[in-house]
């Protein structure tokens, strides 16, 4: 079995409008959403054995903090710039890639390539997933092959945790 989770960055910071969209940070709910919904995935689930996430500042800052929580190294987290708003083929490929390796992978990236992912891979998956939101989801065979089982989604306001 395999376990994707597929996570979006937090809430990032819009004041400094001279940064880049690339180079924006979090904001201060971002900072403070990010550690709590690290927590609450240690409450559900396993540190990932892999991790992927988008080049940009707001996406890494938000892998960091989970990372941080998992007790993993900032040096194994594996940045990859198709998760920057790059190509669908291409986040898939790298995603399966990382899935034919590894029995549990996380990916931190940006909507609305967040919420594509996971309702392309989970059919009973419907939504247009918030910021700092995790979909956890399950796949019986290789990801190519098979439509994976949604195992729990969360977001900052979900009052039912």
């Amino acid at each position: 079995m395999k376990t994707l989770y597929i996570i979006r960055h937090a809430k990032s910071d819009w004041d400094d409008k001279a940064l880049s969209d690339h180079d924006r940070p979090l904001s201060s709910r971002g900072l403070r959403d990010a550690p709590v919904m690290a927590s609450r995935f240690l409450q559900r689930s396993r540190p990932p054995e892999f991790v992927l996430s988008s080049t940009a500042l707001r996406a890494l800052t938000t892998c960091k903090i989970f990372c941080d929580a998992w007790q993993i190294a900032h040096g194994n987290i594996h940045i990859n710039k198709e998760f920057y708003f790059g190509s669908m083929p291409a986040m898939i490929r790298s995603i399966e890639e990382a899935l034919a390796m590894h029995d549990t992978v996380a990916v931190f990236g940006h909507n609305p390539n967040s919420s594509i992912l996971a309702n392309y891979w989970c059919s009973d998956f419907h939504h247009d997933i918030p910021t700092c939101a995790i979909v956890a989801i399950r796949f019986e065979k290789l990801v190519g092959a098979d439509l994976g089982t949604l195992l729990w989604y969360d977001f900052p306001k979900n009052s039912v945790k």
